[in-house]
């Protein structure tokens, strides 16, 4: 009988393989079988590189600004999330998140950390 770990461990990696294929080839064009072979080499190259370890992987995990979220931070002008929401195809409220994490991420990039704050996020 397999252990109930390897089990999770397997679905992790089969759906790390499905995720990162849809993407490659929605937004590079690559041959879905290319995609899912460059896939799954990643996905056996860190299970290899932190097989054994317990990974930790957060809901909101903190990520480089994409253009899309530049690009609704430049648009906004403080009277048009309706409209932004529709352009994007995104609820207003996540208009909203957008322009607070792009805040944030420009505020930490302009200001300076305090001695002994550095980590501090």
């Amino acid at each position: 009988m397999a252990r109930r770990g390897n089990e999770r461990a397997a679905l992790v990696i089969r759906r790390l393989t499905e995720i990162g294929s849809e993407v490659l080839v929605r937004d590079l064009g690559l041959d879905p079988q290319r995609a899912t072979a460059t896939m799954r080499e990643i996905a056996h190259d860190l299970a290899k590189e932190y097989g054994g370890q317990n990974v930790y992987i957060g809901r909101d995990l903190e990520f480089d600004l994409t253009r899309r979220d530049m690009e609704i931070y430049r648009a906004h002008d403080g009277r048009n999330v309706p409209e932004l929401a529709l352009r994007y195809k995104l609820s207003e409220v996540q208009i909203y998140n957008i322009l607070a994490h792009v805040r944030r991420q420009m505020m930490r990039k302009q200001q300076p950390r305090l001695p002994g704050f550095e980590d501090a996020a």
